[in-house]
């Protein structure tokens, strides 16, 4: 966890010293900040109380709900083609 706190955060200060992060946009990380922080504690409690097993049928299922969504998605513009 100490990692991933430090590596986004070398990550931050390159993308502000490349400009990709303009000091006009930092206020908004207020605003955004709480919106990925509090995912992330709860998904952090939630990991450490169930066992990997539960955590593997947990992932799996959420990447089946995606691919189905990115499905049901694509379906008019194959439809369209296939017209």
């Amino acid at each position: 966890m100490i990692f991933a706190r430090i590596e986004e955060s070398v990550t931050m200060g390159i993308y502000v010293s490349t400009g990709l992060v303009t000091r006009e946009m930092l206020p908004l990380f207020a605003i955004v900040a709480p919106a990925i922080l509090a995912p992330t504690l709860l998904g952090t409690r939630l990991y450490t109380g169930i066992s990997e097993a539960r955590s593997r049928q947990i992932v799996r299922g959420l990447l089946t709900v995606s691919g189905i969504g990115l499905l049901v998605s694509a379906l008019p513009r194959l439809a369209t083609r296939w017209a």
